[in-house]
């Protein structure tokens, strides 16, 4: 399991759906919250199309958001 850290930086409206852009949120300085884990993974960029209303106005551009991987088995 890898847990991060990401910032929404953009939001595209195309009407009926938005691409939300989102990148890591990073810290060298070691008394940082975000410090420890960004170490692993200090940059990066991830893009989500949403076409569920409810969804995407759960996002704003400068919010936060933690994101949990988990592998599937699948």
């Amino acid at each position: 399991m890898v847990t991060a850290k990401f910032k929404v930086t953009l939001i595209s409206d195309y009407g009926s759906y938005r691409q939300i852009t989102m990148s890591p949120v990073y810290s060298p300085d070691k008394a940082s919250p975000n410090y420890s884990w960004s170490q692993a993974t200090p940059c990066g960029e991830l893009k989500m199309t949403i076409t569920n209303p409810n969804a995407f106005n759960q996002f704003g551009v400068g919010k936060s958001y933690l994101m949990t991987f988990t592998e599937t088995g699948d």
